[in-house]
């Protein structure tokens, strides 16, 4: 079906932002730039690459950057145009910020929170039936990591953990022999027992399991299951409750970064079990 001209429209802004990433952080634009203008070059850049030079889209592009703090108007810069030289967009130096510069290295099998579209496409390419309540909170999680709202970032990504534990949890209890499976389900079924009691309980019985779990799920299973569920849940509580704990940008931004890595491996455990 061909695309409605909005839908066009809304396909190549996206495509100009990474576009107008990759010629900034490479130099391209102000190589041409220092024959012409920022803008002229910036579009020069854009075309040599392939890219639209719709001047409508490319500055749709430049100011969703902008909003999500990647990208800025440097008014420091341009003292060799004229002294009205801010007053024109001709002549606006366009800068990535921080945050900008770390997406635009990044490779394009990397997951990254600062392209929350571009991590939720990359993840459910590695877990194809991703949950819904997991994506519904991680999609919130990412939106406040990108809002600068990072201790709510926090306590999303939690409650996707715990929603990925759940799916994990109950496939084991299937994959049990009846007898364990009833024992397991004393603790994991009961509502007054809390995630930590019932992670634990799963841990206590998968241990002696490890033999019948594949390799790559079964190594260093302390590492990938123990270590990052607790970080994640530890965090989770101290951003929910009136603990004074304040998370900074770095830190919900590792916290997104390791999810990612982390729902992959129970997913497929979950997978494995449900066999």
């Amino acid at each position: 079906m061909a695309l409605t001209r909005r839908e066009e429209a809304v396909d190549e802004i996206k495509r100009l932002k990474r576009g107008i990433m990759t010629v900034t952080i490479l130099g391209e634009a102000s190589l041409h730039a220092a024959h012409t203008s920022p803008r002229r070059g910036l579009l020069t850049a854009l075309e040599r690459r392939g890219y639209s030079t719709n001047e409508r889209w490319v500055l749709c592009a430049l100011w969703q950057l902008v909003a999500e703090g990647l990208m800025f108007i440097d008014f420091t810069r341009g003292n060799e145009h004229p002294t009205n030289w801010s007053d024109s967009p001709e002549f606006w130096i366009w800068v990535l910020t921080n945050r900008g510069e770390r997406l635009a290295r990044a490779a394009a099998e990397d997951v990254e929170p600062d392209d929350p579209e571009g991590y939720l496409t990359l993840l459910q390419k590695r877990v194809p039936d991703l949950d819904a309540q997991v994506l519904t909170y991680l999609g919130e999680a990412l939106r406040a990591y990108g809002s600068g709202c990072h201790t709510a970032s926090t306590v999303m990504l939690g409650v996707a953990s715990e929603r990925a534990f759940q799916l994990l949890g109950e496939a084991f209890k299937k994959w049990l022999p009846q007898k364990e499976s009833e024992a397991f389900a004393e603790t994991f079924d009961n509502v007054k027992r809390n995630y930590i009691n019932k992670f634990e309980e799963f841990r206590r019985r998968i241990e002696p399991k490890k033999g019948q779990i594949p390799p790559e799920f079964s190594d260093n299973m302390a590492l990938n299951l123990d270590s990052i569920a607790d970080m994640l849940r530890v965090d989770r509580n101290d951003a929910g409750h009136p603990t004074g704990r304040v998370f900074d940008a770095d830190e919900a931004y590792i916290n997104l970064q390791v999810f990612a890595r982390y729902v992959v491996k129970m997913d497929g455990l979950r997978r494995f079990f449900a066999k």
